[in-house]
């Protein structure tokens, strides 16, 4: 007879590892840089290791240590960096596994469920930020470590008390200085302290004592960042986020406390609620797009691993107590509580600096320091209202599953962000082959999905500057209006100086030194121009184009360098097909040279591939090059197929052939055919 499968407590991280790859690792081939992934990596690809001392010496200094090490071993790879993320998320979900079996060593399955849950937590979404969370969950594992240290030391005898202590108290304060997001779960310590103490003290006042006297250590390595914290927010040199709740309190006692009190109601119906209801919108998803099959054969995937798994567990074998009758509500009542306050000290930071928490990126990366915090408030809830086994597992097995799959579709947003991203800049490297150094680049802003302005000026730079170094400042900038105009950009006026300081380079420029962009999907990139692309032309291009428009110079634009910019294939990966949009770039690169030969000739291979405008507005340089060349009907066609297709780009056709019509030859058989179009047209 075969003998009966079963789990032992053992098997545990290798199950925890086995869905961290489910949730997080199936698109690594196909994930790239996001956000700030990017300046850090262009640090180190300029300035090298050393580059982050200067990088992080004005807000978090102690963090320049672990990117000094990691962009050593990783470089700037982007499939290294995001199997690397996986492996840290997993060292942290681990540390918490070990670390809460000495907090609750007869719960084996409890703790089973929460570092489960921990592990797919699906409020926080930014996983594929690799280069960034990395460090964050070396940094989260440390301060785990910390906690399950400190429990250990007290267990052992005096010799190897101190060793270990200072080895918990190191890796607490490397958790503390180097980032500030997880100095509220550091309060954590003393109740993790308090509960294993009650194993050991009956009376409350000895409890009390050992808890104090263990903490005590720990507690001056935190009160000693918390003066150190105060003291860096109060420096001339500081660049990180200021303390803001205290600014609540001169609206009065009873609107700081109402505004608190919403702030802790928030929290917890985010943080505890929330984000694990959201993973059941993966049903409203369309059957008939692959991507929605993928998401639930992970989520079915994934349930049939996790409910096969927990009814196999025995942690008896291991654990060898049997709990008395109760003690399930009792572990359960715990871990609501730990896990109210959990979500509520790690909101603590992000809270203080007055930001906002939310669903979505970017606000959900303070999730990360909630995740303890609402896996013990889940892991609680249901033990305490599920009452039979079975269904604990199967509700565990759902949870996981829904959160599995979750996780699998944000990393399949990710994956299409990159996609769109790596499409963003060859299209900016066909359009402008080279740039002239102190360009100032402007756009309102771009639907890059996790993608901000100051993280696109690195690859920027990177592209447009391949052999900078370390001594040069910074030769490019994009910024964009919404969001800098009146800060970073002083204004939109001509000749205003724009200094910048992107943490370890300096950028100088001037306003009159601006190169206006556009990019509305599915649409094209578009360079504006105050002659042939602007708002007059075009029919849907946003009203606050209209100043960037008047300052964007063509001249800055360099058509034929002696090296012409290529996205780097090492970052990049090799160059995407040439469809629409390629031929749309280099048309518009041969209008600014007046190159009406090489534009029909672009038109034609584009029409013999199957290809054509995304946008009916994106067939102007080719009416100009038709008209100007004296292909008039073909041009006239082209203009009636652009109002049929967006009645209202009428008004930009009137200029546009205003404009055509003071250039060639005044023929009556001409005069006749633009008298037709402007009539039909309604034109002035």
């Amino acid at each position: 007879m075969i003998k009966k499968i079963q789990f032992r407590a053992s098997s545990i991280p290798l199950a925890l590892f086995i869905i961290c790859v489910i949730s997080y690792g199936l698109l690594i081939p196909w994930l790239g840089f996001y956000w700030d992934d990017w300046p850090y990596s262009w640090f180190a690809h300029i300035l090298g290791p050393l580059g982050f001392v200067k990088a992080f010496a004005n807000d978090r200094p102690f963090l320049s240590v672990i990117y000094m090490i990691t962009t050593s071993l990783f470089g700037n790879t982007p499939i290294l960096w995001q199997i690397f993320g996986v492996l840290t998320r997993f060292l942290s979900v681990y540390a918490l596994w070990w670390t809460l079996r000495k907090v609750w060593p007869k719960y084996g399955r409890q703790v089973a469920a929460v570092v489960f849950l921990f592990a797919v937590y699906p409020g926080f979404g930014q996983q594929w930020i690799s280069v960034i969370y990395s460090q964050v969950f070396i940094v989260l594992a440390a301060l785990f470590f910390s906690i399950g240290l400190n429990i250990v030391a007290d267990q052992k005898p005096r010799w190897l008390w101190w060793p270990l202590t200072l080895v918990a108290l190191v890796c607490s304060a490397f958790s503390l200085f180097t980032t500030e997001y997880f100095f509220g779960l550091e309060l954590l310590r003393p109740i993790f302290l308090w509960i294993v103490a009650g194993e050991k003290e009956i009376g409350w006042r000895k409890r009390a004592t050992r808890t104090a006297i263990q903490w005590l250590p720990y507690f001056l390595v935190w009160a000693g960042y918390a003066a150190y914290h105060l003291w860096l927010l109060h420096s001339s040199t500081y660049k990180g986020y200021e303390i803001q709740v205290f600014s609540t309190t001169s609206a009065g006692p009873a609107v700081t406390i109402s505004q608190t009190i919403q702030a802790v109601i928030d929290s917890i119906a985010k943080g505890g609620f929330a984000a694990w209801t959201q993973t059941a919108s993966i049903f409203n998803l369309p059957l008939d797009v692959s991507s929605t099959l993928l998401y639930f054969l992970v989520g079915i995937f994934s349930f049939a691993i996790a409910l096969f798994y927990f009814s196999k567990l025995n942690l008896s074998l291991e654990e060898g107590t049997e709990l008395p009758a109760g003690h399930e509500d009792h572990w359960g009542i715990q871990a609501i509580i730990l896990g109210l306050a959990g979500i509520l000290l790690g909101r603590l930071p992000s809270w203080a600096a007055g930001l906002q928490v939310g669903m979505t990126f970017p606000w959900d990366r303070f999730m990360v320091s909630m995740m303890l915090g609402a896996a013990l408030f889940g892991a609680g809830l249901i033990e305490i209202l599920i009452k039979t086994e079975k269904r604990k597992i199967y509700i565990l097995a759902i949870v996981l599953a829904l959160s599995a799959a979750w996780q699998f579709q944000s990393a399949n947003t990710f994956r299409r962000a990159w996609d769109t991203e790596k499409n963003f800049f060859w299209q900016l490297a066909w359009r402008i082959p080279g740039l002239k150094p102190n360009t100032l680049l402007l756009t309102p802003e771009f639907s890059l999905q996790f993608y901000s302005d100051y993280s696109l000026s690195a690859p920027l730079n990177l592209i447009y500057a391949p052999n900078l170094s370390a001594s040069e400042s910074m030769p490019y900038l994009l910024l964009y209006t919404k969001a800098r105009l009146d800060g970073s950009l002083p204004s939109l006026a001509p000749n205003t100086p724009v200094s910048f300081n992107y943490r370890a380079m300096m950028f100088s420029g001037n306003t009159s030194n601006s190169v206006g962009l556009y990019m509305s999907f599915p649409g094209c990139l578009r360079v504006l121009d105050q002659d042939y692309a602007n708002e007059k032309s075009i029919p849907d291009l946003p009203d606050e184009m209209s100043a960037i428009t008047r300052l964007s110079r063509l001249s800055l634009i360099q058509p034929n360098p002696a090296a012409p910019a290529v996205p780097p294939a090492k970052w990049f990966g090799a160059e995407p097909a040439h469809t629409w949009c390629y031929y749309f770039a280099k048309a518009e690169l041969a209008r600014q040279q007046r190159d009406w030969p090489q534009i029909i000739n672009l038109w034609n291979e584009a029409q013999s591939k199957g290809y054509s405008p995304s946008i009916p507005s994106e067939k102007l340089p080719f009416i100009y090059a038709f008209a100007y060349s004296g292909q008039i009907d073909t041009a006239l066609q082209m203009t009636r197929d652009i109002i049929t297709a967006e009645p209202k780009s009428d008004t930009g056709m009137c200029y546009t052939w205003n404009k055509i019509s003071n250039k060639i030859p005044r023929i009556p058989e001409n005069e006749a055919k633009f008298k037709d179009l402007f009539t039909e047209l309604r034109c002035n």
